[in-house]
C-alpha cells in the first residue's frame, strides 16, 4: 500500500510540472505575445519607429543620386507622426484584422511639390520626357517608403493568421490547465490524507522541478543562441524581435526564481513540520509504553 501510495504521488507530481509549465505558457500567450498593448509597447521601447525612420531615409538616397535633382529634395517627405501612424496600422491589422493604410500617397504629393519648386526656382521648363521622369523617380520613392513601412505583405498575413489560430486555441484551452491544477493537488492532498504535509512536499518539489527547468532554458539559449546577432528582413524587426525573445526568456527566469524559492520553503517548511511531528508521535509512544510497563508493575 505504501508503494502504491508513492508511485501515485511521483505520477502526480510529474503531472503537475507540465501543467505548471502549460500555465505559464499560457500567460505569457495572453499577457506578451496576444497583447496588442505589449506589442506597441516593444516598439517604443526598441525607438522602433525611429529606426523605420531612418531605413526609409537611406533608402531614398539609393536613388536621389541618379535623379539629377538636389540631395534635399528628399528630406522632410514624412513626418514622426506618419510612421507612427503606418506602422501601428498594421499592428492592428495583425491584432484586429483592420486594414493597412500607408501614407506613400503623401511622400508623393510632398515630393511633386518640392520637385516643382525646385523647376520653377530653376527656371526649367517640365517637358513631357521631364515630366515622365519625375514620375517615375516619385514612383520609386513612394514604393520605396512603402516597402520599409510593410517589407512584407506576406509575412505580416502569415503573422495575422497565426495571431487568429493562437488567439482560437487560447480561448479554448485556457481554463484547462487551472482546473487540471486544482484536481492534482486536491488528489495529492486526499493519497495523503493521514499526512497531508507529505502530499505539500511532494507539490513544492515540482515547483522546484519547473523553476529549475526554467532556469535551464534560459541559461541554454543565451549560451547557444546568439540572439543579438539574430538577423530578418531589416535592421528595425531585429532588433525588436530580439528584445521580445529576451524579455520573454528574462520573464520565465524571473518565475523560475520564485518558484525555486516557493519550492524550496515548502519542502524545508513540510519536513521540519513532519519531522517534528514524527519525533513527538515517537515520544508520546515511549510515554504510553512506560506508563503501560508502570501499571503492569
Amino acid at each position: 500500500m505504501k508503494i502504491a501510495k508513492t508511485i501515485i504521488n511521483i505520477i502526480l507530481s510529474f503531472l503537475l510540472i507540465f501543467i505548471i509549465l502549460s500555465m505559464i505558457v499560457l500567460n505569457l500567450v495572453s499577457t506578451k505575445i496576444l497583447n496588442k498593448n505589449y506589442m506597441l509597447s516593444k516598439l517604443k521601447e526598441t525607438e522602433f519607429y525611429l529606426q523605420i525612420s531612418r531605413e526609409v531615409q537611406s533608402g531614398f538616397e539609393k536613388y536621389i543620386y541618379q535623379s539629377g535633382l538636389p540631395e534635399d529634395i528628399i528630406n522632410d517627405l514624412y513626418t514622426e507622426e506618419m510612421i507612427t501612424s503606418d506602422v501601428n496600422s498594421i499592428i492592428d491589422y495583425i491584432y484586429e484584422g483592420k486594414e493597412i493604410t500607408t501614407s506613400e500617397d503623401k511622400v508623393q504629393e510632398t515630393l511633386d511639390t518640392k520637385i516643382n519648386q525646385y523647376l520653377q526656382s530653376e527656371r526649367k521648363t517640365k517637358t513631357s520626357q521631364i515630366q515622365d521622369n519625375i514620375t517615375k523617380f516619385e514612383d520609386l520613392i513612394t514604393t520605396e517608403y512603402k516597402d520599409n513601412i510593410q517589407v512584407s505583405d506576406t509575412i505580416y498575413e502569415k503573422v495575422q493568421k497565426g495571431m487568429e489560430k493562437i488567439l482560437s486555441i487560447y480561448q479554448k484551452i485556457k481554463l484547462i490547465p487551472l482546473i487540471v491544477f486544482i484536481i492534482i493537488i486536491i488528489l495529492l492532498l486526499i493519497v495523503n490524507r493521514k499526512d497531508i504535509f507529505l502530499g505539500i512536499n511532494f507539490a513544492s518539489i515540482s515547483l522546484l522541478s519547473v523553476g529549475v527547468l526554467l532556469k535551464l532554458v534560459e541559461q541554454v539559449v543565451f549560451q547557444y543562441v546568439d540572439l543579438d546577432n539574430l538577423v530578418l528582413l531589416t535592421t528595425s524587426l531585429s532588433n525588436l524581435m530580439i528584445n521580445i525573445v529576451k524579455d520573454l526568456l528574462y520573464t520565465t527566469a524571473d518565475c523560475g526564481i520564485w518558484l525555486i524559492a516557493g519550492g524550496i520553503t515548502g519542502i524545508i517548511i513540510c519536513s521540519i513540520i513532519r519531522n517534528s511531528t514524527t519525533k513527538e508521535t515517537k515520544e508520546n509512544k515511549e510515554d504510553k509504553k512506560k506508563n503501560k510497563i508502570k501499571r503492569e508493575k
